[in-house]
């Protein structure tokens, strides 16, 4: 059994078991490569935080050379954005007040709302979010072509999903809420756009594409990086040989299309790695060239590009004709040596991320097909192939042009645009793939289940069921009895002796250890009459399981009619948001409360907040249908997010003259706690439950803070005392106070995958897996 959680933790315990279990043969293993990529990339969410976004002083620094340089137009109808703007508008529009049965865009049409995506897209606007995408993201993902592309006359649905990117990764923190607002409108516009849906004239399956002649098709699909086959994939082809009357646009519009083929593989295949999912495109259909080098991809005019192209092309009469199926083939074949490595290593790191990528989909094959080792051989000498190949170029092209063009180390900030992105950590990619062989080849057991059960997968975190076994030191539980599982602690720091446990001092070690505090595991497998530790008690109970071993500080015992399906989640979420409104901010009858993020947890303020008699509630939340459901469990005003200023007028509309009696943050984002305590009334107190990770910070009004007496505080777990509180929470549901039901959806446990994308589309409210 493996604990994890629901941002991919799970992966890098498998790592952690692959040092003590998998056996690398010496003269593969690469030393000098460890997961630190993918160990951020696994833990974290969001486009700053997981890919190389640069740091929050090179995103200031395109900010403040965007504002230097941007001269504003006198006139706003002689900027020649403004079309831009006005058509993203009327694009909006129109998915927003004509929704198709299954659209994913829920916000209704008004003046405001007109107003709010005028004001986001505008041309100043769209010009600062460019720049960011330019000089933050497209290292990332290259496929624009930067010297000729022309935003004034691009396609609306490319410009707006590149500028929501740019907003994304922008260093303002209201950039990056206002942009989340806008993304399934701009989804659903890049879906329906006419270019991209229109089928071929000829009835043809898969037509040719000529790319210089179809240029609006390749930026529809670089708007929407999906549904390749449609255009052909054959058609993402250079001419076989240079001339002298080289069409720069041409080669512009060809290796671009041949880019966004390869970036649609690459996006396909990460979903083969971290979530186990089929891939939908197959190599032996990858028939295009492959990228050319951003020497000649970044140059500004066409006799540099032509040079460029020129060299590269001289230094090998293969370089220039193979196919990137063909390069997948050769990797797997035998040994790749002299001439031949020294032309791989020289199509440099995009190319070679794209190659290592196709080893995981082999493996996923081997791994879901009834064949023998044998198969695997083919991928053992795709890696061991890779790996001279990218050593060689780590050696030879990794330092300067064609591939890297600046220095990561010592950039200027009009530079940003030209590093090398996040496919400079590949061989994490290639030792994670070497770690899965190796796994399904060895005779050793590490895992309970069946050696051909997907290795990354994702876990919850509370749980219900049955005392099957106890210890010696035991005697809160016996063998029979009906528990609720909460997260676990020591019993004996300040903490705990307060009946303050969840602020126990050794909280992370006994709930996110992976082991027992003393060090010892706390579950094994046996092979061969020898132990072999598994990692487990995650949030002190790794519940994810039909079976786990927890301390008994983790149990809550119930009565034996307890339906236990409908009372698992109470030991983590709800007890959070009931114990904030409960212990932490002591909510009085008649009172006034703001909600920020009515998920589980902010519902279960919500529900809290009725059920001390609060006067004014107040649910704060990006989606509409959430505000609904909270005012049917409680709320009685609802304000949509994500605008700060906007959030603040509306409660004060509310609270005159100044704000709320009391505020709970459940979304941890540091510029909605500033807006949570700026709408503090007189004595005002408020607490985050929502934790932001890292070391996010929030900016606060001291004078305004000291002025009118107002209090801000953190929460964990609700201040909660799980054997007190939870029997308090099933009271309180059987009173009609904590209606669960409307919060619960049920999954069987093998349909997990759909529970979490029911959470994560917002749908669902609390999945709740079951074991049959």
């Amino acid at each position: 059994m493996l604990e994890g959680s629901t941002n991919n933790q799970d992966w890098l315990d498998f790592v952690s078991l692959a040092a003590g279990n998998f056996q690398i043969h010496e003269d593969n293993n690469l030393d000098n490569y460890k997961f630190h990529f993918l160990d951020n990339f696994t833990r974290r969410s969001g486009l700053i935080d997981s890919f190389d976004c640069g740091t929050y002083e090179q995103r200031v620094q395109v900010v403040a050379r965007f504002l230097e340089t941007d001269i504003p137009c006198d006139a706003s109808l002689a900027d020649p954005l403004v079309i831009q703007t006005h058509q993203i508008l009327l694009n909006i529009k129109e998915v927003v007040t004509v929704k198709p049965r299954n659209s994913v865009v829920e916000l209704e049409w008004s003046t405001v709302l007109e107003q709010t995506c005028t004001q986001f897209f505008s041309p100043r606007n769209l010009r600062k979010f460019l720049a960011l995408y330019w000089h933050i993201w497209h290292p990332n993902v290259n496929f624009v072509h930067r010297p000729t592309f022309e935003p004034a006359k691009a396609k609306s649905i490319l410009v707006a999903a590149m500028a929501l990117i740019g907003a994304s990764v922008s260093p303002n923190e209201a950039d990056n809420e206002q942009a989340k607002m806008w993304f399934n409108c701009v989804e659903e516009m890049i879906f329906t756009d006419d270019d991209f849906c229109n089928d071929s004239p000829d009835g043809q399956s898969t037509p040719g594409l000529d790319p210089s002649g179809n240029f609006s098709k390749i930026q529809a699909l670089q708007a929407a990086y999906m549904m390749a086959r449609d255009f052909g994939i054959m058609s993402a082809r250079h001419p076989d040989c240079l001339h002298e009357s080289f069409d720069w646009k041409g080669f512009a519009a060809r290796e671009q299309l041949i880019r966004i083929f390869l970036w649609i593989y690459l996006l396909d295949h990460a979903f083969v790695i971290f979530n186990n999912l089929p891939p939908r495109m197959v190599i032996k259909e990858m028939t295009m060239h492959l990228a050319s080098p951003e020497a000649a991809f970044q140059a500004i005019s066409s006799g540099e590009c032509f040079r460029e192209l020129y060299t590269w092309q001289s230094r090998s009469a293969l370089i220039h004709s193979i196919t990137f199926r063909e390069v997948v083939e050769s990797f797997c074949r035998s040994s790749i040596t002299g001439a031949t490595q020294q032309c791989f290593a020289d199509l440099g790191p995009l190319n070679l991320f794209a190659v290592v990528s196709a080893f995981h989909a082999l493996i996923f094959q081997h791994q879901n097909s009834f064949g023998g080792n044998d198969q695997l051989q083919a991928v053992y000498n795709a890696l061991s192939n890779w790996k001279s190949v990218w050593e060689t170029y780590s050696d030879e092209f990794s330092l300067s042009p064609p591939h890297v063009m600046v220095d990561k180390h010592d950039v200027a900030p009009d530079d940003l645009w030209r590093r090398v992105g996040f496919m400079r950590h590949s061989p994490e990619y290639w030792l994670l793939a070497k770690l899965l062989v190796d796994r399904l080849s060895s005779p050793m057991i590490t895992l309970p289940s069946s050696s051909d059960e997907p290795i990354l997968t994702r876990y919850d975190q509370t749980s219900g069921g049955v005392v099957l076994e106890t210890g010696p030191n035991v005697t809160n539980v016996t063998k029979g009895d009906k528990v609720l599982l909460s997260f676990s602690s020591c019993g004996t720091c300040p903490g705990c002796a307060s009946d303050h446990p969840a602020y126990c001092y050794k909280f992370n070690l006994y709930n996110f250890g992976g082991k027992r505090p003393d060090g010892s595991a706390a579950m094994f497998t046996m092979k061969d009459g020898q132990k072999q530790p598994v990692h487990s008690t995650f949030f002190g109970q790794s519940s994810f399981a039909r079976y786990t071993i927890v301390h008994r500080t983790s149990l809550v015992k119930v009565p034996q009619e307890t339906p236990l399906e409908l009372f698992a989640p109470l030991g983590c979420g709800i007890q959070t948001g009931v114990g904030a409104i409960f212990n932490t901010l002591d909510v009085k009858p008649g009172s006034s409360v703001a909600v920020y993020g009515v998920g589980s947890v902010g519902l279960a303020a919500v529900m809290a907040a009725k059920a001390r008699g609060a006067g004014t509630i107040i649910a704060i939340d990006l989606q509409q249908s959430r505000l609904d459901l909270a005012k049917e469990l409680g709320a009685t005003h609802g304000v949509l997010g994500p605008d700060p200023r906007n959030i603040v007028k509306g409660i004060l509309e509310i609270c005159p003259p100044i704000g709320v009696n009391f505020a709970v943050d459940c979304t941890g984002v540091p510029t909605i706690i500033e807006t949570m305590v700026a709408a503090l009334g007189m004595r005002g107190r408020a607490a985050t439950v929502g934790a932001p990770g890292g070391r996010a910070k929030a900016k606060i009004d001291i004078m305004g803070h000291l002025t009118y007496g107002k209090e801000y505080v953190g929460c964990s777990e609700g201040d909660s005392n799980p054997p007190v509180l939870i029997p308090e929470l099933i009271k309180m549901h059987s009173r009609g106070a904590l209606p669960l039901e409307k919060l619960i959806k049920y999954y069987g446990i093998h349909d997990y995958e759909n529970a979490m994308k029911g959470m994560e589309s917002g749908k669902v409210i609390k999945p709740v897996l079951l074991w049959k």
